[in-house]
């Protein structure tokens, strides 16, 4: 079973974000298989720079979309991202250095943040993109590469 299941809930009816978005749920899974089975520290970081690479090229998507659809909240979305990508970056610094471990804490963390972030910042993109009518998902988006 995985740490963290897509479900229609997280869906912001934007077809490439909601696939991103399942790209880092499956980076965040890997991340707690890593943990979970007491892998070495070098397939744990490897876990964690996935994720955090995934969160990168995400990221700049949706700010892209952001930007170019005049999003009014797109200021404080990015304030956001730049806060998990700081906190993710030292997350492996201290992992690499020996000053911390991937744990239960550390992954209750990444969940919680990422089910958050989707079901009320992105959520509200999504919502904001739909009314202008732009970038909709159709009723059962495809997993499709994105890049």
């Amino acid at each position: 079973m995985s740490f963290l299941n897509w479900k229609e809930e997280l869906s912001v009816n934007v077809a490439a974000v909601d696939e991103e978005h399942r790209i880092l749920i499956d980076h965040l899974n890997k991340l707690y298989d890593a943990m979970a089975a007491r892998s070495k520290k070098e397939v744990v970081l490897s876990a964690l720079g996935d994720l955090i690479e995934s969160s990168r090229r995400h990221f700049t998507h949706e700010e892209k979309i952001m930007s170019e659809s005049g999003y009014p909240g797109y200021l404080a979305h990015i304030i956001e991202h730049e806060t998990l990508t700081r906190r993710i970056n030292e997350l492996k610094d201290d992992v690499a250095s020996g000053r911390r471990m991937v744990d239960p804490e550390v992954m209750l963390f990444l969940k919680e943040w990422l089910q958050s972030h989707i079901l009320n910042k992105d959520m509200a993109i999504g919502s904001y993109l739909n009314e202008q009518g732009r970038l909709s998902s159709p009723p059962q988006a495809s997993r499709l590469p994105l890049l």
